[in-house]
């Protein structure tokens, strides 16, 4: 897969036009809301559940 950006952004600065899709935690899901197609996980630092996550959004995508 290629033409596939990441970058790390913290509420204040984050710009709803600047990512097609956000991914954030649990705690931040209310504050998130104004970003557009937000979603969530229930923890951050849980690689599978960011790894399954991620791919589920590259299957909707087409990506894969």
């Amino acid at each position: 897969m290629t033409g596939v950006e990441v970058e790390h952004y913290d509420l204040g600065g984050a710009d709803p036009s600047a990512a097609d899709i956000w991914i954030v935690g649990r705690d931040l899901e209310d504050s998130a809301g104004h970003l557009g197609d937000v979603r969530v996980l229930n923890s951050i630092i849980d690689m599978d559940e960011l790894k399954e996550l991620v791919t589920k959004i590259c299957e909707e995508k087409g990506l894969i």
